[in-house]
């Protein structure tokens, strides 16, 4: 089965788009991400297995543009037939419909067919899968990538493992041998404790054991009555139906005796009565024809004898036909005459002209000795393009020079504007100077501010020398105070609280006086040094006014520094503009040289441009065209001359023979030519006419006789069918036929009337007793049935009563004990536990079907998969792995190194590890039994590959192909390269 077309209608990106596969059965699809490869790939497989239900989980890539959501795939079944599939969305995942080259139409019976029951799990899980396929392989333990195997071999990728699991799961939660919380134990347990109670109660209940035999008594006593009753309701049925066969019964015997009556015609041919009638009819109207075309007959005769034709008609007919045509042609030459005298005239006029745009220099031998030819010309035109090309650039290049020269200059503006700006370095360090001597002079300030306060302080204190403990106490107070601020961390404050405390302690242990005197010559000088310092907001102020000042210019200079690169670039750019102006002038000096060459060598005057020049090659080339022309038309004059004169002299000829006055013009002379040929071409008309009337008269003469005869063969064969001697015998067998086929028609009907009625057990013989006798005795026997009937109901009524006052009292005993209650809870526990034991049975069963089917797999299709899967493996590997185990008996699985090394799937390398489940994958689809080879997608498998191995993957990939399609689709380049050209199909 290989893919041949794809017509997507729409689906995801795509619309209405067809897409040709390769005939090979090797197919790389590339293409870049976004370009719709896993679209292809997924409608593939939504065309032959259906689309998902919106409940689903995944892209169900839905039509960006247009309604239609589908498409077809057209399928080539082993090389000897095409069928299409198509699918559009619908319900249940939208219908399939087959058409088949025959023109048969088919649709999801037929579909399933043809995959062989395959589903869409089996086909993602074996037959199309990606690189996330085999890393998700990668990720199971040993004993599960067996399961995995068994699961995509049997259903599908996956489906086993997880039925194989839930039935497990299903089994535990139901019951355990050894468990007390599953159901099925729960239930068992809770059944053998009410059995034990009801048992108990049972031993004590003879009187109700009792009542139970009688009600089984009488149950059977009334069930041999209820039996007689419906016994005598069939009887009394069988009498009713009787009474209303006896009427049937009866016309039936009627009927039979008036056949008996009849004489036997048998095998009359009832369906050539009306054929013998009609065949009858026929033949009076067919001699009634034969008479009327023997009178045409005689008529044609007498006509043809009075026509007479010419012997030479015929040659002079293709004369006349002869003439007619070249008077069409002696017409065309006079106006072609008339059109080439004035063609010549504008001609001879237009080339004066064109030699006066030439100019005087041109004479006609110098016009005709230039080579004007296709060659010259391109060579003309790729000068003149290179010349506006050059003109252009140097245009373009002075426009940008000026625009550059602008831009330089308005650069060297600014620059100038921005160095004026920019402060002297000598006013820089003259700045610098003033705001060190402003901070200077703010320190001073400082320092001498709390030297005067604190000599104030002192004179202050001054005032009583001998109080000594005073100071004391103070001095001790500040350091108290001093302690307090460095602890809240006032680091200030606490050393000149500290200085202070000090001060005081000591000035109390010393003389005041002479330092009071001391005191006050400091205080004075402080001042006085005091007031030459600017105060501290202006030293404040003018250190912040330098300070911007000097920031500003800092800015200002960075944007000069900017501002010179910038006049740099622009330098160098003018420059390089310069250079370009140069090359171009060169250029169109060389464009000039090689003008001159080509007109010394193609013979032209040089002068001007190339665009002039094109121009008068233009002009020299109509010019030349014209003076051909000229030279043609004048030949072409003397030609239609002397064609002119033949033509004449051949009318005249022909006049001749037919005896027509040759008087007045050529016109003239052909329509009295053509008039002669036409009468005589009407009178061989008329003789052909009637030669042909009298041949098909012949004909329908000869058609008539035959038919007359088919008809009278025809009735003799029906009599001879009909065993009769003449018609009159045959129509009189004829009407007994007839009748006798009514009567046959009418029993027909009343015996299937008869059979509509269901006697059992009677058979057809004791029915026809029973209605060949009177009336009377069939109704005495419903009467006694009915009497019969009265009688056992009854009696039945009787039963019922007794039935019911012993289950009354049964009813009593179980409500006064309490028994009915055990045995209903009974009841129902057996009923839980036998419904949780059905559901058991059912998981149980299951599993065991599941392990023989595995177990059949694993002894007859899984040693040919891992076979298939060693050889795909170890021509994958470059030979390094050359063995690969699934044992039976264990959940393993080994692979093993050249030498001699085995390993699990776990202990590979991802690279590996993705060609061994490649293998397993590719064995699986090769054992794959199916009507058809199924096509096998696979989806960018080799990223994790080596070049080595994706070569060796190509190649057993390649091997694959010899037994399935394969569609290989791949995002990378280097993957796409390795594979053969022609096998490649780029999407765009």
């Amino acid at each position: 089965m290989n893919i041949k077309k794809l017509h997507i209608y729409g689906f995801g990106k795509f619309y209405d788009i067809q897409i040709d596969l390769l005939s090979s059965n090797l197919q790389v699809i590339f293409g870049e991400n976004e370009k719709g490869k896993s679209t292809i790939k997924t409608f593939i497989t939504t065309i032959l297995f259906g689309f998902p239900t919106r409940a689903q989980a995944g892209a169900h890539y839905e039509p960006k543009q247009g309604t239609k959501y589908g498409g077809q795939i057209i399928i080539d079944i082993n090389g000897l037939s095409e069928i299409t599939i198509e699918r559009q969305k619908g319900k249940n995942g939208g219908k399939a419909i087959i058409y088949y080259e025959d023109g048969t139409i088919g649709g999801e019976e037929a579909l399933n067919q043809l995959l062989g029951g395959m589903d869409k799990g089996l086909f993602t899980g074996v037959f199309s899968f990606s690189a996330s396929d085999l890393q998700k392989m990668e990720q199971l333990k040993t004993d599960e990538l067996n399961r995995y195997l068994h699961g995509a071999s049997i259903w599908g990728k996956g489906s086993l493992n997880e039925l194989e699991k839930k039935i497990e799961k299903g089994q535990q939660d139901l019951f355990k041998p050894s468990g007390k919380k599953p159901i099925l134990n729960e239930k068992l347990q809770q059944l053998e404790v009410t059995r034990y109670e009801l048992k108990e109660m049972e031993g004590q209940l003879k009187q109700y054991d009792e009542l139970l035999s009688q009600r089984i008594n009488l149950r059977k006593q009334q069930q041999g009555v209820n039996n007689t009753v419906t016994g005598l309701k069939d009887k009394l049925k069988i009498q009713e139906k009787l009474i209303l066969m006896d009427p049937l019964y009866r016309k039936e015997k009627s009927v039979l005796s008036q056949l008996e009556q009849l004489p036997s015609v048998n095998h009359f041919p009832l369906h050539g009565i009306d054929q013998v009638k009609d065949s009858i009819t026929k033949e009076r109207a067919l001699k009634e024809q034969f008479n009327d075309l023997e009178v045409k007959m005689t008529e044609l005769k007498k006509q043809l004898k009075e026509l007479t034709l010419r012997p030479d008609f015929g040659k002079i007919k293709e004369q006349a036909v002869l003439i007619k045509e070249m008077l069409y042609e002696y017409e065309r030459l006079k106006e072609e005459l008339t059109s080439l005298q004035l063609e010549l005239r504008k001609l001879e006029q237009l080339i004066i002209d064109q030699k006066g745009r030439l100019g005087k220099e041109w004479n006609d031998d110098l016009i005709l000795q230039t080579q004007t030819s296709l060659t010259a010309k391109e060579e003309l035109k790729k000068l003149t393009q290179r010349e506006r090309k050059s003109d252009y650039e140097r245009e373009q290049i002075e426009i940008e020079l000026k625009t550059k020269l602008l831009k330089l200059e308005q650069t060297k503006q600014t620059l100038k504007d921005i160095t004026s700006e920019c402060l002297s370095s000598e006013y820089q360090l003259k700045l610098q100077q003033q705001i060190d001597q402003a901070k200077a002079d703010r320190s001073r300030r400082q320092e001498l501010e709390q030297k005067i306060q604190w000599l104030n302080g002192q004179s202050k204190d001054a005032l009583d020398y001998g109080n000594t403990r005073v100071f004391k106490i103070i001095a001790i107070a500040l350091l108290v105070i001093s302690g307090w601020l460095l602890y809240i961390q006032q680091w200030i404050p606490s050393i000149l609280t500290f200085v202070f405390a000090i001060i005081m302690m000591y000035v109390s242990g010393r003389p005041k006086g002479r330092e009071n005197k001391q005191h006050h010559q400091q205080l004075v000088e402080y001042e006085k040094e005091l007031e030459g310092i600017k105060t501290t907001d202006d030293l404040e102020r003018e250190i912040g006014l330098i300070e911007r000042d000097l920031k500003e210019n800092m800015a200002t200079e960075h944007q000069l520094e900017v501002w010179n690169k910038q006049w740099t670039q622009e330098e160098r750019e003018y420059n390089l503009l310069v250079g370009e102006i140069e090359t171009c002038e060169n250029e169109i000096q060389l464009i000039v040289n090689q003008l001159v060459l080509w007109c010394d060598k193609h013979q032209f005057v040089h002068y001007g441009s190339c665009e002039h020049q094109l121009e008068l090659f233009d002009v020299l080339v109509e010019v030349k065209q014209n003076m051909n022309n000229k030279n043609y038309y004048k030949k072409r004059r003397e030609e239609i001359h002397e064609r002119m004169e033949l033509i004449n002299e051949i009318g005249q000829q022909l006049a001749a023979k037919l005896k027509i006055d040759q008087i007045g013009s050529l016109s003239v002379l052909v329509h009295k030519i053509t008039e002669t040929v036409e009468r005589e071409q009407q009178k061989k008309i008329q003789f052909n006419e009637v030669q042909k009337n009298i041949k098909m008269v012949a004909s329908e003469v000869e058609t008539l006789k035959r038919k007359i005869q088919y008809l009278q063969e025809e009735r003799s064969n029906w009599i001879l069918k009909a065993h009769a001697k003449d018609e009159e015998e045959f129509f009189y067998f004829a009407d007994v036929a007839t009748e006798r086929q009514t009567l046959e028609k009418e029993l027909l009907i009343l015996r299937s009337q008869q059979a509509q009625f269901t006697l059992e057990p009677l058979t057809k013989e004791q029915v026809k007793i029973y209605l060949d006798q009177a009336s009377v005795s069939i109704e005495e026997e419903l009467q006694t049935l009915t009497k019969q009937l009265k009688q056992a109901e009854a009696e039945q009524s009787l039963l019922e009563n007794q039935i019911g006052r012993i289950e009354q009292e049964i009813e009593q005993l179980e409500t006064g004990n309490n028994h009915s209650q055990l045995r209903q809870t009974y009841e129902i526990k057996k009923e839980e536990f036998q419904s949780v034991a059905k559901e058991w049975a059912t998981f149980r069963i299951s599993h065991l079907i599941l392990n023989k089917a595995k177990s059949i797999y694993e002894t007859e299709r899984q040693p040919v998969v891992i076979q298939k899967a060693k050889e795909l493996f170890s021509i994958m590997t470059n030979r390094e792995y050359v063995n690969l185990f699934a044992p039976v008996s264990e959940s393993s699985f080994i692979v093993e190194r050249s030498d001699g090394m085995r390993f699990t799937p776990d202990e590979l390398s991802q690279g590996t590890g993705e060609q061994l489940y490649l293998s397993l994958r590719l064995a699986l689809a090769l054992a794959y039994q199916a009507p058809s080879p199924m096509p096998i997608i696979l989806d960018d498998i080799m990223v994790n590959f080596d070049d080595g191995r994706k070569v060796s993957a190509i190649r057993v990939i390649k091997e694959v192909a010899k037994k399935h399609q394969v569609l290989f689709f791949t995002c990378h380049e280097q993957i796409k390269d390795l594979f053969d050209l022609e096998a490649t199909m780029v999407l765009s």
